[in-house]
């Protein structure tokens, strides 16, 4: 019983320091007594940057030594990308009302997130809730989708696989006109794990399109692409489309 009210003593104690801390400077900084820069309300920190720095590489703009660390973030195996599971069940009161703006106020929450699944678009890596859904932070957000030809004919309606004609030429296995210097490259990819995104991991978006020769194309979910050739007679140099491949 002494042990419990020693620990609970010590534990008032700590609130009292960090809640006078708090009244005395809004800014805080932990890992040395120096105050942050001006723009952070929490800075993390053991050394006091030079004030002689010419460039942001310059070492004497390092704040941590050996004697310090980095962020460790929480680790959590995310649910969905559209839900705050499991922090917050979908059967939650205030997640199922239309009012109480949970998922505006959880804007800026950041983890690391364990889940691996395709199907789910998740993928291990730091992800934000930006009020709506989890976005991944890092990696490239867009590429071009890679030149092919199609043959067309007035009046007639195509349907092209974008998605296939990425995995096509971004994977080896898929292709028997992939060369590359480098005897080990398998793929094409900003993945870390070497691999191509999934279908639901993009969206596909068109850019532009020859309108003299053809209708405006429609794009379904899973990359498909489908257009009419009204003016074959038209064509030239400008028919083609710009096509751009998101990383969701």
């Amino acid at each position: 019983m002494k042990r419990i009210r020693l620990r609970q003593m010590v534990a008032v104690l700590l609130l009292m320091t960090a809640w006078s801390s708090y009244e005395t400077k809004a800014q805080v900084t932990v890992g040395s007594d120096k105050f942050p820069v001006r723009g952070a309300l929490l800075e993390l920190k053991t050394l006091e940057p030079s004030s002689g720095i010419q460039n942001v590489t310059d070492a004497g703009n390092i704040t941590v030594d050996a004697t310090g660390g980095g962020l460790g973030l929480p680790r959590v195996q995310l649910a969905d990308r559209a839900t705050l599971e499991p922090f917050i069940p979908t059967t939650d009161s205030e997640w199922t009302s239309g009012t109480s703006k949970i998922k505006e106020h959880h804007a800026g929450l950041t983890v690391y997130n364990l889940t691996d699944d395709s199907l789910k678009n998740l993928r291990q890596g730091v992800y934000v809730w930006n009020g709506a859904n989890w976005s991944m932070m890092g990696g490239k957000r867009y590429f071009y989708m890679p030149s092919f030809n199609i043959e067309v004919k007035v009046d007639s309606t195509y349907e092209c696989d974008l998605y296939e004609e990425y995995k096509r030429q971004f994977k080896k296995a898929d292709s028997n006109l992939f060369v590359s210097n480098n005897s080990g490259l398998k793929t094409i990819s900003s993945l870390e794990n070497g691999d191509i995104y999934a279908k639901n991991e993009l969206d596909y978006v068109v850019t532009y399109y020859d309108t003299a020769v053809m209708d405006q194309p429609t794009i379904a979910n899973d990359g498909k692409m489908t257009f009419k050739v009204t003016h074959a007679n038209s064509i030239s140099a400008k028919t083609f489309f710009t096509i751009l491949l998101l990383v969701k």
